[in-house]
């Protein structure tokens, strides 16, 4: 029992006795009001919360629909100053009053679940219009918190094929261990992949289930909750507490579950958004960039090196005898070939360089701030790196490049001629006997 209202002589809130007080026992019990004459006299009353001026004293249950919700007491400095007369009217308010404090009740409950559904789809809304994954995990996080009042959280992403929890996101708690890994049943995350339903414990430094290697973030209350998407789990949302006292309940648990749903489902999206994204600008056979997002690419950044006066310089490359190698060794091993010409471009490329392939065995490749003569060194390379590497596996026959360099501006004012201009010295180097490097400047 636990003091939540008193008018009059004692300002004292708070004050909690455990429901098992001999006073209390025999009201909840009987269901009847109990009078003392002499409070200080009976050895059952607790004068506690500063009560113990109290003489006169009434204890009154509050019942609705026959569940006893509480007490309410009447006191007085004077002795024997309620009588049983006085009782009954005492326990007519009483039973009114614990209607009202019920309808109250449910007013706030429902006053409160409203809330919740607003927020929820408040929530929904935002989730959904987030495309890009990173940016919506951490929306998850920070939502979630905000819902259940939490000090902040962290979201595990589960790779099913490593059978692994990694840490991907952290705000508030925890965030110098991102990255951090988690085997299914190894921590309270752990434990939510293993059974698929949400889990809190009051203290989880003191829990049993803890890991050795505990973060040792003093964090206290903590609650996770599984992140599906029909019946996979996608991941774990992690959320904790550092107030003392301050502990979750099965209410946050159906909140953050209602949540999850949304977040898994808005994950899933995300996750196939990016998945056509990738697939509207990538070649099919060797995963760089296709010929329309070259064109793109290469607008950009002649748009770039115009606005800030940088060089840039462009590489059109041909593949020797392609044709010959495809009749001799079959479209298989020619797509094959492929692949790994593209895996040698990548290798033999810097980080900011962009490498398309522009159509059959040609390839393109955008040297940003980079002159025709630095460029013309990086063409040689790569083709010294193609002739010497398909010699061996997984290339059938020996294969060559010719490749044509052209720079901005100096070759071609716009994007479109400076694509000419390469592919026109390209087919110089065909013409010159194939296997070269050709550019403007010789």
């Amino acid at each position: 029992l636990a003091a939540r209202h008193r008018g009059g002589i004692s300002p004292d809130m708070g004050v909690t006795l455990p429901a098992g007080d001999p006073l209390f026992q025999e009201v909840w019990t009987t269901g009847r009001p109990l009078v003392l004459a002499d409070a200080r006299a009976d050895p059952r009353f607790t004068a506690v919360g500063g009560t113990d001026y109290v003489r006169g004293w009434v204890c009154a249950p509050l019942i609705v629909k026959n569940r006893v919700i509480g007490c309410l007491t009447v006191d007085s400095r004077e002795v024997a100053a309620y009588d049983e007369e006085d009782a009954q009217v005492i326990m007519t308010f009483a039973r009114h009053a614990a209607i009202a404090l019920e309808n109250a009740q449910l007013y706030e409950q429902t006053k409160q679940q409203v809330e919740a559904l607003e927020a929820l789809h408040r929530i929904s809304v935002d989730l959904q219009s987030r495309r890009t994954i990173e940016d919506l995990l951490e929306s998850i996080v920070r939502w979630a918190s905000d819902l259940v009042g939490a000090v902040g959280g962290g979201l595990f992403l589960y790779d099913p094929d490593a059978d692994l929890l990694t840490l991907t996101v952290s705000l508030g708690v925890a965030e110098e261990y991102l990255g951090h890994t988690l085997r299914p049943g190894e921590g309270l995350a752990g434990r939510v992949v293993q059974t698929g339903k949400p889990m809190w414990v009051d203290d989880y430094a003191s829990w049993e289930g803890r890991p050795d290697h505990h973060f040792g973030i003093p964090f206290r209350a903590a609650i996770c909750v599984p992140l599906k998407y029909e019946d996979r789990i996608l991941g774990v949302l992690s959320l904790a507490e550092q107030k003392p006292g301050r502990t979750f309940s099965e209410v946050d648990a159906q909140l953050l579950t209602l949540l999850a749903a949304e977040a898994g489902v808005a994950l899933e999206n995300a996750r196939l958004y990016e998945e056509l994204e990738r697939l509207a600008i990538r070649d099919g056979l060797t995963g760089l960039y296709n010929h329309r997002h070259f064109h793109e690419l290469l607008n950009q950044e002649v748009g770039r090196a115009e606005r800030y006066g940088h060089p840039l310089t462009l590489l059109v490359m041909d593949l020797d005898g392609f044709k010959g190698y495809n009749d001799r060794h079959g479209h298989v091993a020619g797509d094959e070939a492929l692949r790994g010409i593209a895996n040698l471009l990548c290798e033999s490329c810097r980080q900011g360089d962009l490498i398309a392939r522009y159509g059959g065995e040609e390839f393109v490749i955008i040297l940003p701030e980079t002159s025709a003569e630095e460029a013309t060194h990086v063409a040689e390379r790569i083709r010294q790196t193609i002739e010497r590497s398909t010699q061996r596996p997984p290339f059938l026959s020996s294969l060559t490049a010719s490749i044509g360099v052209a720079g901005y501006p100096d070759d071609a004012p716009t994007a479109s001629d400076l694509l000419i201009a390469a592919d026109g010295m390209m087919y110089q180097a065909k013409a010159r006997g194939k296997n070269r490097v050709v550019s403007s400047r010789g």
